[in-house]
């Protein structure tokens, strides 16, 4: 894709010419199988007449967002109203989505503290469906207030479908990114954040502004410090100052910043042996840890 927006595509030799034609029309093909999936999806659950909410992957294909282009996801993620789920639940089920997790205790556990049901796989197609009720786990101190991600949620122009606000979207993949514990595609899940940054910043004004002040409104200030910090050191993300000097004071403090910052250079690492240092294996399972820790009381 971006060899095409630069005019540089036809000027690769023909042997690696050939594996970048097989990607895209890969590309093309996954697509068009995530666009027959969702229809699947809004047929079984269009009785409820509740917006049909994307996240993530989904969201940036449908949306038109740079962070689409050539991006492959291995599921489906929506958001639905927490009064919603069960009969959310139900209705997929009649449908041929099933639960992965089928073990009694760790179903009460999705259901009681997690901000998403346990993951389902249609019985036929093997597709994978994340229904989320929110972005953070409940027992978490920095959950949020659910309901001003709906309010603001906006309609796919010419599609049946919904996306978060463009500072709810960011906000929304920094938080995964940065209080998660899964880097497999932690630097994808970066350059989802550039690109939306990059994105966004071009077609709204003061876009910035409005993310930092939606930061504070959903008290997600410290992923947006780390997601800007990171995107402009390893990405050189075109950011002004004003923005993550509003941010940065929600850093942990000079010394937890030196730690932090070693922890996630490293994390950050494409997922390959050849990138891998002595502390690679270590950074990840310090910052594991410290997911547990944000994510639930000890």
């Amino acid at each position: 894709w971006l060899l095409k927006k630069n005019g540089l595509y036809e000027k690769i030799p023909d042997k690696p010419l050939n594996h970048l034609d097989s990607a895209i029309i890969y590309i093309e093909q996954f697509n068009n199988t995530v666009d027959w999936e969702l229809g699947l999806i809004h047929k079984a659950l269009k009785k409820y007449k509740i917006p049909l909410i994307l996240l993530k992957g989904a969201a940036y294909v449908h949306a038109n967002n740079d962070a689409a282009n050539g991006r492959l996801f291995t599921d489906i993620d929506i958001l639905v109203p927490k009064i919603e789920l069960d009969a959310v639940e139900k209705m997929l089920g009649w449908y041929g989505w099933i639960d992965e997790q089928k073990e009694g205790y760790d179903r009460e556990y999705y259901h009681r503290w997690m901000h998403e049901l346990p993951p389902k796989y249609h019985a036929r197609r093997g597709s994978v469906l994340d229904v989320h009720h929110n972005i953070i786990a409940e027992t978490s101190a920095l959950s949020i207030d659910v309901g001003k991600l709906l309010q603001s949620a906006v309609k796919v122009t010419g599609t049946k479908y919904w996306v978060l606000a463009p500072e709810d979207m960011v906000l929304h993949s920094a938080s995964h990114l940065f209080l998660n514990g899964e880097f497999e595609n932690g630097l994808r899940d970066l350059t989802d954040i550039d690109l939306l940054l990059r994105q966004f910043s071009k077609e709204t004004p003061n876009f910035f502004e409005r993310l930092a002040m939606r930061s504070r409104e959903l008290s997600l200030q410290l992923p947006l410090f780390y997601a800007l910090y990171f995107c402009q050191r390893i990405l050189d993300c075109p950011l002004p100052d004003e923005p993550i000097q509003q941010v940065s004071r929600y850093g942990l403090g000079r010394v937890k910043n030196v730690f932090m910052n070693f922890l996630f250079m490293r994390a950050l690492m494409p997922n390959h042996p050849s990138c891998d240092g002595h502390w690679t294996g270590f950074a990840r399972w310090i910052l594991y840890i410290r997911a547990h820790y944000l994510r639930m009381p000890m």
